[in-house]
């Protein structure tokens, strides 16, 4: 594990109410409420992503890359 030269970065997540989820009815209340109220600057692990993508999704229109199709679509 040494070897290998990346950077790790913790994102703030909300928990979500919920051990196993067997129906996606459950999920998706799952997905909508905290455990918690979020403390600080800790939002959903889903609101970081969508907003990550968002922001890849920018960059890909603005500069281009190797294979934007799938980010572009």
């Amino acid at each position: 594990m040494k070897q290998i030269q990346t950077t790790v970065y913790r994102l703030p997540c909300a928990d979500l109410p919920r051990k196993t989820v067997r129906s996606p009815i459950r999920a998706l209340a799952a997905m909508k409420n905290t455990a918690l109220p979020t403390p600080g600057d800790a939002r959903l692990d889903q609101a970081i992503v969508a907003q990550l993508f968002l922001k890849i999704r920018e960059l890909y229109k603005k500069d281009g890359g190797k294979f934007p199709d799938p980010i572009l679509t």
